[in-house]
């Protein structure tokens, strides 16, 4: 096997975690700064930034018994339909990559 193919995954992986962190760090100090300065929006040279709300809930602990139980009865359906045919199956093959420590 061409092991060169590995090595360049793998260190393109490298890369991407990296440059993730950094736009992760980059993206908090671009939010500090618009809001300092009171701004939505900026329109530069390299596009437009653009600071949006997002809502996020959180439910009751009764709401998440019942979800819970809902999750099961689903779980119990679908195992229903593989065992009885109905369910359809197509495999995929993926590639996984695990970093050595």
């Amino acid at each position: 096997m061409n092991k060169e193919l590995f090595e360049k995954y793998r260190n393109i992986r490298e890369q991407i975690e990296t440059l993730e962190g950094l736009e992760t760090e980059l993206r908090q100090r671009i939010i500090e700064e618009m809001n300092t300065a009171e701004v939505e929006k900026v329109e530069s040279d390299f596009g437009k930034f653009t600071i949006y709300s997002t809502t996020k809930y959180t439910f009751s602990d009764e709401f998440k018994a019942i979800q819970e139980v809902k999750k099961n009865e689903m779980k119990s359906l679908e195992q229903s339909e593989i065992a009885s045919g109905k369910a359809n199956e197509t495999i995929i093959k993926s590639l996984r990559f695990t970093k050595n420590k």
